[in-house]
Formats: structure tokens, C-alpha cells, sequence
């Protein structure tokens, strides 16, 4: 039993106590996304078997402590409603933004790093949100600030007052920020309508109002209790240093895949131990190795692993879909805006037009059109033979940019993508791939999303929402279907409570733990150091690095940690805190071959004779491409492939020099 400084108590409860529980209705209270997942997940398995294809049972009381807050906002109509996440994102951002431009204070520096860069506004407003949250998590006085006399926080303190001005005004008066939702529910101490048992796990410790919070429910009557991992280190950890961040990814999708071989129904945790781990490259490596036994029809794509997939602005479909959009409301755009779009298969008539686009789009690179005036291209002959390409243009033009509501934006923009096919998912030419229906359907929730501005904005211009439709793309991460759903890759800061039976932890050099010291930026260091925010010293920075060693040691009953030794054109040494680890010295296992590879013989019929017609020029270039590339040489001197011109603004090369020697002329002539 463990008490706490609000003399609530904790009660220890096992594993299997806490299954008994939930299935008599009990809470349960998760650190992590992935734990509650996994919670579920073993809950439902154990109510109906591990081989039950069918049923149903009851939805068990699992959530994030999150999630359980936002619980009582739909249970209680006493605590106001919490502005969504962009809703305050925006708040803060037009609250520092008036008070560095126009309140007049003595700010002049940082006003000019925010206008030389106003993407610099988003992450301000980033680090205000996320110093408030902290001030209320640890119930710090607003005058703390203002006593510090630290010129970023009193701008703190001054924003703060801002956004609490501009919540009791207006149409906002009903509302409240996400960090305030727990002091609320401390203020109504109201928590009738929870269960007798209210069960947490995954925590390393609990913030002053955590403390408050579950004081004020045990007061209540309710019994408190935390899940007691009584699992010991695991039995069997390795601990391997590579050659590199390749050598260590293929090394460690080799192992799975191995694994995966002897027994397909193991769990399996890829654990990310440093922040700097190329995940791209991971997820490439994991699919190559993984998938390349397992072949795939054309219409279906699948990763490997569960893992959280690329950003939705990222996806190609979705690239051009934006492209699109920024040329939307202009007279023109750069060649190199205009091409991309001629060569976009998601566009109105792309496989009716494709040749003729092709040969637009070489037109334009031979003369030099660097800059392509929508009106003067719609006016040209080669257009008037592509109509679909011609009504995408005509869209753009007549695309107006006054500023209006964002919900009218959202309208508008729905329109325009119908109108030039994106939003279609089956057309006369071509149907949408699964893949692509499921990147549109993410894109219209984003889109929808943005509805939410209105909330907290008047109007605004065409080039402000269409910045935040990038942001609500580039937030929203995509995951193709998961071939080995019990392959799960987690970062290491999500590995409290969770249990697997086999964990490869990457990345685990002396960089990565122990953990860095992570002060807020808005905060003065005294202040954070008084109230012991986390990681705000290198002794609670120790103490979290710690927590996590543990809770990795009990995750599963085999570990397997590795590390780059060298990144970067840096040297790195294993982590210090894996000391009594011993550290494998022999060659690594996925180089050595047991059985030669299978080799393969076919008959290269590259030779193509000359015609008696065919005559091949090019002087001592037939040689010279012939002995770089063979290839090259026939596609070159047989074939007569030259590369597309480049556009440049200004006169080109050649007539430059012709000009040059006409005025040579003329002055010598003269």
C-alpha cells in the first residue's frame, strides 16, 4: 500500500484481480494508448477464449486518463465543454500574436525572429499551451510568474490573461481550455456515477492535481487501486552493437522475421529508444524483410507491422491534391508548379489526355516558358485539345480568395475537388484503389475538422486555411493494413505495463538514456526546479530514465536491445544504465549464409541489328557512352532519346550567346 502527500491510498492489485474486477464493472485507468489497447485486447480474449471468432461481450471501463476526464464533461452538465485541440492552437496563436505586434511591450527581438519567420508563431503558441498545461498540472500560481521576473514569463503571464479575456467574451464564455478541465472537475467534486473500483496503470508518478483528483474520488467512497507488476526481469536480455542504423535495422527485421518462422503467433514489441531513429528507414527495412515472401495483388497494399503509418500530407495522392489547391485563385504559376500538375493521375481526364499533356509539358520546356499565365495557356492551341485539362484551369481562375468563414472554405474547397475529379472515387476512365478511398476519406475528415474555426475566428483568407488544412494533414498519420498485426512498434516512452513475449529495443546508446534534460522554455528554471516538473532537472530526468529500464526489463520474458555504434559521424558507446548487460561480441547472425543462394541463368538477347535504312551518328560519343552505359548508348544513338529541357528564367543559353556575339559584331563593326 503507498501513500501519497493528499493521504490518499493506492491498494496493489494483480493482473488477474484486475480482470475479476473489470468484469464486474470496475475502471480501469491506462498511462498509454497502447496499454489500454492491450488491456482490451487480453480483457475480451479472456472473456470469450483466445480462438473465440465470434461473440460479444460487454465493452469494459478501460481508458486513458484522458479519456476518463473527458467522461465527466458528457456526464455532468455543471463543467464546461473543452475547446478542441486546433480551436486552441488558434486561440493562442492570435493572442501572442496581437500582444508581440501591437501590445507595444519590450519585446522587439523576439517580434522580429516571429516576422521574419511566422511559422515561429505556431511553435510559441505550441510552447505557451504546453507551459499552461504544466502550470495547472502542478497547481502553480498565477503570480509565480509575474514574481520571477523572467521576460518570458511575464509574456506568459500576460497571454494567459489574454486567453482567459478572450474565453469570457463572445461566444466562448461557455468554454474552457483542455488543461482546465481537471481543476473543473476538482471544483465541482462531483464524481457520483463512477464504479466502486477504480484500478490504474502505467504510471511512474501523479502530478499534484492527479493527487487531487483521486483524493477527492477516494473521499467519495471509491476504492483506488493500482495494478502491481509482480513480473521479474526478464529471463533472457542480449544486448548487440552494430556497425551502423542499417546494419541495426536489418539485424533486427531479420530476427523477427526468424522468429515469426518458428512461431507465428508470438507477440512482439519493436521498442524506439532514441528520438533520433530513422523510423522511415525502419519501415522500409521491416516491409523488405517481413513481406518479401508473402506475395501481394496490385489493388492491396500492406505493411508489416502495427505502427503508426506516414503523414497524411505526405501520401503522393494527397501531395498533389494540395499542390492543386495552392495554385487555386492565381493567374499563373512557375513552370515548375505547372508541370507536376500535368502529370497528375488523380486529375479530371488524366488517362483520356496523358499523351497530349506529355507533349504540353515538353512544348513548354522547349521554349522556355518559365512562367505560364493560366489565361495565355487556356488561349493556346495545344489546350484546345485537351478540354478535361482546359476545365481544370478555367476552376483555378475563377477560384475567388476574399476572406469568409472557414466553414464556407470548407464548402468551396469540397467543390473545387469534385470539380477537377480528386474526390471522385469511380469515373469512366479509372477506379480509385482501396488505399486511395481510404487517403481521400482521411482528407475529407481533415477537411471536415477545420469547420471547428469558426469557433474561435471571424473569416479568414484563402492562404490562412489552406495552411491549416496542411497542418491537419501533416497530423493525421495513414497505416496501410497490417500483414503481422502482433508485431507492434512503440516508443520507449509508452513501455510502462506493457507485456509482450518477445521486445527488440533499438537505439539504445549512451545518447538516448539516460534521458536528457528537458526544461520548459517559457518557465524559469527556478520555478520548475521548486515544483519538480518532470525531467526539469538531471535528477528527475535520472529518475524517469530509470522507471523505463525497469518497466522494459518486466516487459517480456525475452529482450533483445541493440545500438548504432556509429551515427552520424559520431561514435557511441551502449547506454551506461545496461551496464550488467553483457554486450555480444560475435559477427552478426543475419550475414552468415548456412546454404548458398540459389543462382539464376537467362539469355541476354540485347543485340539488335542495324537496318539497311538506319544510320547511327555521334563520333567519339558512341564510344565514350557505350563504355558508361550501355544502355545509354543505345537509347541515345539508336533510339534518339534526349533529356527534356530545363526552363530558367531570362533568355536561354544559346540565344544569349548568339545576342553576345551580334553585339561583339556591332561594336567592332562600329
Amino acid at each position: 500500500m503507498s501513500k501519497t502527500d493528499h493521504n490518499f491510498e493506492l491498494t496493489g492489485v494483480s493482473r488477474q484481480q484486475a480482470f475479476a474486477e473489470l468484469a464486474s464493472g470496475g475502471l480501469l485507468i491506462c498511462a498509454s494508448t497502447e496499454l489500454a489497447a492491450q488491456w482490451r485486447q487480453r480483457f475480451i480474449a479472456q472473456i470469450l477464449g483466445p480462438d473465440a471468432t465470434e461473440g460479444v461481450c460487454e465493452t469494459p471501463n478501460i481508458f486513458t486518463w484522458q479519456g476518463w476526464l473527458q467522461s465527466f464533461v458528457k456526464q455532468s452538465d455543471e463543467i464546461p465543454l473543452p475547446l478542441g485541440k486546433l480551436q486552441e492552437k488558434l486561440l493562442w496563436e492570435r493572442v501572442i500574436g496581437r500582444d508581440l505586434y501591437d501590445g507595444g511591450h519590450d519585446g522587439r527581438r523576439t517580434r522580429q525572429v516571429i516576422a521574419k519567420t511566422p511559422a515561429a508563431l505556431t511553435g510559441l503558441a505550441a510552447q505557451a499551451a504546453s507551459a499552461y498545461r504544466l502550470l495547472r498540472e502542478f497547481r502553480i500560481p498565477s503570480d509565480a510568474l509575474s514574481a520571477s521576473h523572467s521576460e518570458e514569463a511575464e509574456a506568459l503571464a500576460r497571454w494567459i490573461e489574454g486567453i482567459r479575456s478572450e474565453l469570457e467574451a463572445g461566444t466562448l464564455n461557455t468554454r474552457i481550455l483542455a488543461a482546465d478541465l481537471p481543476g473543473q472537475i476538482v471544483i465541482e467534486k462531483n464524481v457520483s456515477g463512477l464504479p466502486d473500483c477504480i484500478m490504474f496503470d502505467g504510471f511512474a508518478a501523479y502530478s499534484p492535481l492527479q493527487q487531487t483528483l483521486l483524493k477527492i474520488t477516494q473521499d467519495a467512497g471509491h476504492r483506488l487501486l493500482q495494478v502491481s507488476d509482480a513480473a521479474p526481469a526478464s529471463s533472457e536480455m542480449t544486448l548487440t552493437g552494430l556497425a551502423d542504423e542499417s546494419s541495426e535495422y536489418h539485424f533486427v527485421a531479420a530476427q523477427i522475421r526468424d522468429l515469426l518462422t518458428e512461431n507465428p503467433q508470438q507477440s512482439i514489441a519493436i521498442v524506439i529508444g532514441s528520438r533520433n531513429t530513422n523510423e522511415g528507414m525502419l519501415r522500409r527495412i521491416l516491409d523488405e524483410t517481413l513481406l518479401e515472401a508473402h506475395t501481394q495483388q496490385a489493388d492491396i497494399r500492406e505493411q508489416a507491422v502495427n505502427t503508426q503509418g506516414e503523414a497524411l500530407a505526405a501520401l503522393p495522392m494527397i501531395r498533389q491534391l494540395l499542390h492543386l489547391l495552392s495554385l487555386a485563385g492565381r493567374g499563373g504559376a512557375g513552370f515548375g508548379d505547372v508541370s507536376p500538375l500535368l502529370f497528375s493521375p488523380a486529375l479530371k481526364g488524366f488517362q483520356a489526355e496523358r499523351q497530349r499533356r506529355a507533349l504540353l509539358d515538353a512544348d513548354l520546356r522547349e521554349h522556355n516558358r518559365h512562367y505560364v499565365s493560366f489565361k495565355a495557356l487556356l488561349a493556346s492551341e495545344q489546350v484546345r485539345d485537351l478540354p478535361a485539362l482546359a476545365a481544370v484551369l478555367k476552376q483555378l481562375l475563377v477560384w475567388k480568395t476574399a476572406s469568409q468563414h472557414a466553414s464556407e472554405w470548407v464548402k468551396s474547397v469540397h467543390g473545387l475537388l469534385q470539380a477537377t475529379g480528386f474526390l471522385q472515387i469511380q469515373t469512366n476512365e479509372m477506379q480509385r484503389s482501396t488505399f486511395e478511398v481510404r487517403q481521400l476519406n482521411a482528407f475529407r475528415d481533415c477537411l471536415s475538422s477545420l469547420v471547428a474555426v469558426d469557433g474561435v475566428c471571424e473569416k479568414l483568407e484563402w492562404t490562412r486555411f489552406l495552411s491549416l488544412l496542411r497542418q491537419a494533414c501533416g497530423e493525421v498519420s495513414l497505416a496501410l493494413p497490417v500483414h503481422f498485426p502482433q508485431v507492434n512498434m512503440i516508443p520507449l516512452a509508452h513501455i510502462a505495463g506493457l507485456k509482450f513475449d518477445v521486445v527488440f529495443a533499438l537505439g539504445l546508446d549512451e545518447d538516448a538514456l539516460p534521458l536528457p534534460v528537458r526544461a520548459q522554455a517559457l518557465l524559469p528554471p527556478a520555478l520548475q526546479r521548486k515544483y519538480q516538473l518532470p525531467d526539469a532537472t538531471p535528477d528527475l530526468a535520472f529518475a524517469t530514465s530509470l522507471f523505463f529500464c525497469q518497466q522494459l526489463k518486466q516487459s517480456a520474458t525475452v529482450l533483445h536491445i541493440s545500438y548504432a555504434r556509429q551515427r552520424a559521424e559520431r561514435e557511441f558507446a551502449a547506454s551506461p544504465l545496461l551496464a550488467e548487460i553483457p554486450e555480444r561480441t560475435d559477427s552478426l547472425p543475419f550475414m552468415v549464409m548456412d546454404e548458398p543462394l540459389e543462382t539464376e541463368t537467362y539469355r541476354d538477347s540485347s543485340d539488335v541489328p542495324l537496318t539497311e535504312a538506319e544510320a547511327v551518328y555521334g563520333g567519339a560519343s558512341i564510344i565514350k557512352n557505350q563504355s558508361a552505359c550501355p544502355f545509354r548508348a543505345f537509347a541515345v544513338h539508336r533510339l534518339a532519346i534526349s533529356p527534356l529541357g530545363e526552363t530558367e528564367p531570362g533568355i536561354q543559353a544559346n540565344e544569349k550567346g548568339s545576342l553576345i556575339h551580334l553585339a561583339l559584331e556591332f561594336i567592332w563593326q562600329k
